[in-house]
């Protein structure tokens, strides 16, 4: 059994070789570029949020630290308050208060400061 080789087996071979080298310059190694290129851009793009991350955590860590240490200095700027301050702040609270007062003083009040406008704006002329 011997085997013939022809003419067209040969120029086969010759096409795929012209194939395979067209395919590996012209397709293979550019695509194999660009999806390194791509790789590289996607791993730079997450060190950047690796590091932004890191960055928020850290501004997040600074103020949750002012807001404590914010806290702490406000209670030690807060003046102690003894019970019996607020006992006799408690005593002379209904003091403090505005007197309740009846609508006809009210009335009352209003003409006597509406008249004393009256006279001021007429002395003025």
């Amino acid at each position: 059994m011997s085997m013939d080789i022809n003419a067209t087996i040969i120029v086969q071979a010759i096409h795929f070789s012209f194939a395979y080298i067209a395919l590996k310059k012209l397709f293979f190694t550019p695509a194999v570029v660009i999806v390194l290129r791509e790789r590289k851009k996607e791993k730079a793009l997450q060190d950047q949020m690796r590091v932004c991350r890191m960055d928020m955590q850290h501004a997040e860590k600074r103020l949750v630290d002012l807001w404590a240490a914010s806290r702490q200095e406000l209670f030690l700027q807060l003046p102690l308050v003894q019970t019996t301050d607020l006992f006799v702040f408690k005593q002379i609270k209904p003091m403090l208060a505005a007197p309740k007062l009846d609508l006809a003083h009210e009335r009352q009040l209003e003409a006597s400061v509406a008249q004393a406008l009256v006279s001021a704006v007429n002395h003025v002329r």
